[in-house]
């Protein structure tokens, strides 16, 4: 009787037995890149990865890493996990990019380069993240198979492409498949000081996210170094931004009211009216919890207008949530509830879950005020079904308190 085979897989090569082709070569060949770009980050040859999974009791070969990597077959189960150990990278982040990746290839497969460009672009801009997310990732399988005549911006692109990438996936929930994006990107980014901030403080953010703290402190403070060095207002804006959200996170409200400030300013020195709206609303939310309701309203009436003129659905929404959570500290709840049903009018035009998440419990929490012994089944339910996107989310307040009260479960 035939031995069982082992669960590694091979292409058709003489020899080995063959299997069949990934049905999806466009999600095949992004996870490879993923897979090569983590090895080459740690600085490991494919055979040393074959002897590094060996040892964790499910070996994959080299010959099977140099396939996977090449997009020519999909690792399994087993293959899986025993890589991303070695690797050091999440499988939920890997399995989420196929996911996402898996109803966009043959639609978009025809586009070029700048069409895929664009079509991104505009995506991005109507906060359909999901959707911008499928369209740059097939912008940069596309890119990563062509032969430059300037491999120099050609790479810098590449970079630019994953990091945009790692933003979207971000926006729209998945957060291990934006990690896995923004590290491919910072391993082509090397020597882009432009990129390796953006891709600096984005996995800051994530992992403030993720209440990994002193890993976003040790990431924004090598991003704080690059753009000091590089004198760039844009850049400086960026990780002030986030060095204040830090800040936000340990309670040092005063303290995140001067980065924000600062940033606000070279918001305006730039030109960059989003971020300069997003900034006064985050100023207004640290003045909201020094007790100082009068002052944060004059700042989030400045972002609400900002966002509104620059068409901005997501801040509109966080500012329209943020006043309303202040309403419901102060029982005013009819103005809490008017704001938790404007920011939910904007949120249905955005693929952002954890906003969405937002707004619907800031009204499950006026209607538990209102009717403190009902129910509010339907909202509440509708809030579990989404809780499963925004769950890695441990800075969120909205996520906390629904973790705490509706599902029992107490933060560390």
């Amino acid at each position: 009787m035939d031995k069982r085979p082992p669960p590694e897989i091979r292409q058709g090569r003489a020899g080995r037995r063959s299997a069949a082709k990934p049905a999806d070569p466009a999600s095949a060949r992004s996870v490879g890149a993923t897979f090569r770009a983590a090895r080459e980050w740690l600085g490991l040859s494919q055979q040393q990865v074959a002897d590094l999974t060996a040892e964790r009791g499910i070996r994959v070969s080299r010959s099977a890493v140099c396939d996977i990597e090449r997009g020519c077959n999909m690792p399994g189960i087993e293959s899986l996990v025993s890589l991303c150990e070695v690797l050091q990278l999440d499988p939920r982040g890997i399995l989420e990019s196929v996911l996402i990746g898996r109803d966009s290839a043959a639609e978009l497969a025809s586009c070029s380069a700048s069409e895929l460009r664009h079509r991104g672009l505009l995506l991005y801009v109507g906060g359909k993240y999901r959707a911008a997310s499928r369209v740059y990732a097939v912008l940069g399988d596309q890119l990563a198979r062509q032969t430059p005549s300037d491999p120099f911006e050609h790479l810098r692109l590449r970079a630019r492409v994953e990091c945009v990438r790692a933003t979207s996936l971000r926006r729209c929930g998945q957060s291990y498949a934006a990690e896995a994006a923004a590290r491919r990107a910072l391993h082509l980014g090397l020597g882009f000081e432009g990129v390796q901030v953006e891709v600096l403080t984005l996995l800051a953010s994530l992992h403030t996210d993720e209440a990994l703290v002193p890993l976003a402190e040790a990431e924004i403070e090598q991003a704080v170094r690059i753009a000091e060095a590089a004198g760039s207002a844009r850049l400086l804006r960026l990780v002030l931004s986030v060095q204040a959200c830090l800040l936000f996170q340990s309670a040092r409200m005063e303290d995140a009211i001067e980065l924000f400030r600062r940033s606000t300013a070279y918001a305006i020195e730039t030109g960059d009216a989003g971020s300069q709206s997003r900034s006064e609303g985050s100023i207004g939310i640290c003045l909201a919890k020094l007790g100082h309701p009068s002052a944060a309203r004059v700042r989030f009436r400045r972002a609400l207008d900002l966002a509104r003129r620059g068409h901005d659905g997501l801040c509109e929404a966080n500012v329209q949530i943020a006043i309303g959570r202040m309403a419901l500290l102060m029982e005013d709840l009819d103005e809490a509830e008017q704001r938790a049903a404007a920011a939910l009018k904007v949120a249905r035009g955005i693929e952002n879950p954890l906003t969405t998440f937002s707004g619907m419990w800031l009204g499950h929490s006026v209607a538990r005020r209102r009717k403190p012994h009902a129910p509010d089944r339907h909202r509440v339910s509708a809030l579990r079904r989404l809780y499963a996107s925004v769950a890695n989310d441990k800075s969120a307040e909205a996520v906390r308190e629904f973790r705490r009260e509706v599902l029992g479960v107490q933060d560390a």
